[in-house]
């Protein structure tokens, strides 16, 4: 029962919505009531939470790839060193070749210059999770291959 402006008193509905409910009703009211501007900041700070939380998700997700290609980086270096890859050059050169092959021949100069990184930045530095994870598995099938 709800009390009446008269001081009477009258049975109404009581509704159980869902939360997508409740957001198309908060987003469709107006916002002069302050019940639905109430509700509109909310699902705004809300949305605003999730947006940040999966940010950093993709980020935590994205250093977890980075970590596992650097180990990977280190295991190959070692390798190509054992088979005669010594000088910093010759490195240089089978880390471009690498870009190389996952990029459609484009290599790390040109394709740095494309994604405006710095000269003396690292390019996985800028690279997405899927990249992190390609230039991984390739060059653990590298190592694989060599040995």
């Amino acid at each position: 029962m709800v009390s009446l402006g008269s001081g009477a008193e009258r049975e109404i509905n009581d509704f159980l919505l869902t939360r997508y409910a409740c957001y198309l009703i908060a987003q469709n009211g107006d916002p002069r009531k302050q019940e639905i501007a109430y509700a509109q900041t909310y699902f705004a700070v809300q949305t605003r939470m999730q947006e940040l939380n999966e940010q950093k998700k993709y980020e935590e997700k994205c250093l977890q790839s980075r970590k596992k290609l650097m180990q990977t980086e280190v295991k190959i270096e070692k390798t190509v060193y054992e088979r005669g890859i010594k000088l910093p050059v010759e490195f240089a050169t089978f880390k471009d070749k690498h870009i190389r092959a996952l990029y459609g021949g484009i290599g790390i100069k040109e394709l740095k210059k494309k994604r405006n990184i710095p000269e003396k930045r690292v390019l996985a530095d800028f690279d997405t999770d899927v990249e992190l994870r390609a230039k991984d598995f390739a060059l653990a099938m590298t190592d694989h291959n060599i040995k």
